[in-house]
């Protein structure tokens, strides 16, 4: 696998990370300023205006009942590129009547099954993994944009968020399995150690980010900021040890000032058991 291929790998990561958090509605920052964020205000979700399950499959989408690779993740992202361009409310959603079982496949943890099966060669796993990255890339995006236009739910974003980390925590393991079959005499080495530097700095990033949302009672149903904490304090043992030391800490300190912060009572026992889980992972 070429130098370049790793470094779009990478930056397709990167671009990943910088889409988690801050993912608030048009108003919210001033609505923030009004609400009380130790009992958080009720949140209106838009009503479920996706489509019945044989009219996305119509439109090309792959069969939900079956694990997908990054080819069905591509393919499913090009449908629904179109689907959103014409009426982002079409999106499946989380826990629907009519799209729940699309929405469940998509954000699916087996889906990334292929990235630990050591039976495939890792230089093979690679390329699908950049093309699953990029395609979970492109669908991520469209769910944050409809959230942003009030034509999604932030539970939505919550689910894609922690499919991210999973994503991460199990491409952060397939590097690891790469990098000691890379030739360190090679003139690219350089690079491609720059390159996974900016992978672990793109975990930081991402962990970052879904703190940040956590913040945001404002936007998000209690109940889905609770989830989030549990997809964190899941990625947190693999992904606290693989990132720089210096934002070690600093999500370290910020866990804690979270935990401290009256205005996250709502999170308390979730952010005591994130600061415990932290403590534990770096002490090891």
């Amino acid at each position: 696998m070429g130098a370049k291929f790793r470094y779009l790998m990478v930056m397709s990561l990167c671009f990943i990370a910088s889409s988690c958090g801050n993912q608030l509605p048009p108003d919210a920052n001033h609505q923030a300023a009004t609400t009380n964020a130790s009992q958080p205000a009720a949140i209106e979700v838009p009503t479920d205006e996706s489509l019945p399950l044989e009219k996305y499959h119509e439109m090309g989408m792959p069969a939900c009942d079956q694990i997908w690779t990054g080819e069905q993740m591509a393919q499913a992202a090009s449908v629904l590129t179109t689907l959103f361009q014409f009426n982002p409310k079409e999106l499946p959603r989380f826990e629907s009547d009519r799209s729940g079982e699309l929405f469940a496949r998509l954000v699916a943890a087996e889906n990334l099954g292929f990235l630990d099966d050591q039976s495939i060669p890792v230089n093979d796993r690679m390329p699908r993994a950049m093309l699953y990255m990029e395609s979970s890339n492109r669908i991520f995006k469209m769910y944050v944009l409809a959230f942003m236009q009030r034509a999604g739910g932030g539970a939505e974003v919550v689910e894609w968020t922690g499919a991210i980390l999973r994503l991460f925590t199990a491409v952060n393991r397939l590097v690891d399995e790469f990098v000691p079959t890379l030739d360190q005499d090679d003139p690219s080495y350089p690079v491609r150690m720059k390159g996974l530097e900016r992978l672990r700095n793109a975990t930081a990033t991402t962990i970052d980010g879904a703190l940040q949302t956590l913040t945001e009672s404002h936007a998000y149903h209690s109940s889905d900021l609770k989830t989030l904490a549990v997809y964190l304090e899941d990625a947190l043992p693999e992904a606290l040890l693989r990132i720089p030391e210096q934002r070690q800490l600093a999500i370290m300190n910020r866990l804690q000032a979270l935990s401290n912060d009256p205005a996250m009572q709502y999170l308390k026992m979730e952010l005591d058991s994130l600061v415990k889980c932290a403590h534990e992972t770096l002490s090891e």
